[in-house]
């Protein structure tokens, strides 16, 4: 009884920070936005630079020194562009994590591909505070869209290649395959307010197209 109770307390709470911050964002003014933006640029990248052993030592080798960067127009004049080829093979897992710490680690968040001459595939690793916030902010941005926080929505995850998106309500990982996408839909619907596809749109007409066949009134 406890638990249930403490878990209503917190989901009401996290609607009501989604709706604080929609209503933040839908009020402010975009100067001050893309200025509060630029800041929190700069935060990350003197993070990484000085925790970071991989983007330490890419500085390092680039010449770039981290201390002289101290504004943002610093950042786009000296800060070198990088891509998937100079980090992945060059650098094992625990070098890509701040302070070299593999106990933070929480999901390594794969690619969908390789996108240069090295056949690379890249991967993002989150934290468990870093997965929370993002998921915090997926949970927002649904809120915006389709009000989720006042109603009771599952999502059907449909993108490509494995890849996941961090958000906290009932969700299903169905990838590019129709007929499982559709079977999940048809033991949901009846039990939520709202379903939600995520996916490429070919491929969303498609599953429309499936519905309609095995008789799906969307």
């Amino acid at each position: 009884m406890g638990v249930r109770f403490f878990k209503n307390i917190f989901s009401k709470y996290a609607s009501w920070k989604n709706r604080q911050f929609i209503k933040i964002l839908t009020r402010a003014d975009p100067e001050k936005m893309v200025s509060y933006g630029e800041k929190l640029l700069m935060k990350a990248f003197h993070r990484a630079a000085a925790r970071m052993p991989a983007y330490r030592d890419i500085l390092l080798k680039r010449g770039v020194d981290a201390r002289r960067i101290k504004s943002f127009e610093d950042f786009k004049k000296l800060v070198p562009i990088i891509t998937k080829g100079d980090i992945f093979p060059n650098y094992g897992l625990r070098q890509l994590c701040i302070d070299g710490r593999l106990d933070l680690m929480k999901i390594v968040s794969t690619s969908s591909g390789t996108s240069d001459t090295s056949d690379t595939f890249s991967f993002g690793i989150f934290t468990d505070q870093g997965h929370s916030k993002t998921a915090q902010l997926g949970d927002a941005v649904f809120d915006y869209a389709a009000e989720t926080s006042t109603k009771k929505t599952f999502i059907l995850n449909c993108n490509p290649m494995g890849v996941q998106l961090p958000f906290n309500m009932p969700h299903a990982n169905t990838c590019v395959n129709t007929d499982m996408a559709l079977a999940i839909y048809e033991k949901v619907r009846g039990e939520f307010e709202q379903a939600i596809f995520l996916g490429e749109i070919h491929f969303i007409k498609k599953l429309l197209e499936d519905g309609i066949d095995r008789g799906v009134d969307w």
